[in-house]
């Protein structure tokens, strides 16, 4: 197409180019025999985007009936609020919160750092992969790996700005507030300036903080009234404040993340499958459609 393009001002197509432009395409058997190979890949990923969608609302449910409604499993295994356990009014949250919970903030819970800003044309000696917005916008829990840019930069600046297992990444221009993290972190990935990561003290805490910053997200895209988050940055995100339980009882998140932990390693199973089937169906369509590969 580019060969054939009208050279005027600007290289152009028009119906006539497309006209005697010539395709070499397999015979008609061949290409249905393609065809369906590459929809069965694609219902394979569309039923794996299902489950994923079903299991992050399992995730969601679970901590909203938990941490937002106060019904975590008590001593005896039965709902804490709802069979009667002991709440009492928080003035800083503004609701009741269980006996002995405290409102914290999030800056006493992790630190919180803003993304590389480089200069692509200065470069460096190591080489990085880099999530950009873009990436975050492209999924709903899971950064996909096998599509973050690559560029060279100083290693110095590179381990400034690692990702890692500890990390929860919070877009700051784009789609403000959107809450991502990472379950396999490659060696010498970072994450652009338009982009914070919360680094938390406790690892423990991880997904019980991530799933307080997806409330806030859900809050920005629903442009609810008297969101806490007008404008994502470091200051707003360490002001948020969650109910804590005691240091001295941390049984829940403990039940918590064995509740979840299932649910996340059937979410990425899917996720990392959907990634190799996408790249097996990428490899395979120009080598079936240019008869490089045959199917019996």
């Amino acid at each position: 197409m580019t060969n054939n393009a009208v050279l005027t001002l600007r290289a152009s197509l028009n119906e006539e180019i497309f006209s005697y432009l010539d395709l070499l395409l397999p015979d008609y058997d061949e290409q249905v025999k393609a065809g369906d190979l590459l929809f069965l890949l694609s219902q394979k990923i569309d039923c794996n985007n299902r489950i994923n969608a079903e299991l992050e609302a399992m995730a969601k449910t679970l901590y909203d009936y938990w941490f937002v409604q106060f019904d975590f499993p008590d001593a005896n295994g039965k709902p804490y609020k709802s069979s009667g356990g002991k709440m009492v009014y928080n003035a800083t949250l503004k609701r009741e919160i269980p006996v002995g919970w405290e409102a914290k903030c999030f800056a006493e819970l992790g630190s919180f750092k803003n993304g590389i800003n480089y200069d692509p044309s200065v470069g460096g000696s190591s080489t990085a992969q880099i999530v950009n917005v873009r990436n975050v916008s492209a999924t709903s829990i899971f950064i996909k790996e096998n599509d973050l840019d690559v560029l060279n930069l100083d290693q110095n600046d590179i381990d400034k700005h690692l990702v890692t297992s500890d990390s929860i990444l919070i877009a700051r221009s784009g789609i403000p507030g959107a809450t991502r993290m990472m379950a396999h972190c490659p060696p010498n990935t970072i994450y652009c300036g338009f982009i914070i990561s919360l680094k938390v003290a406790n690892p423990d805490d991880k997904l019980f903080l991530f799933f307080r910053l997806k409330q806030i997200e859900q809050s920005l895209l629903s442009q609810s009234s008297g969101s806490i988050l007008k404008n994502v940055s470091q200051d707003t995100l360490k002001e948020i404040r969650i109910a804590m339980p005691p240091d001295g009882v941390r049984s829940v998140i403990e039940a918590f993340n064995t509740a979840l932990n299932p649910i996340f390693g059937k979410l990425n199973s899917n996720h990392q499958e959907n990634q190799k089937l996408v790249q097996l169906r990428d490899w395979l369509l120009p080598l079936l459609m240019n008869g490089q590969v045959t199917l019996a």
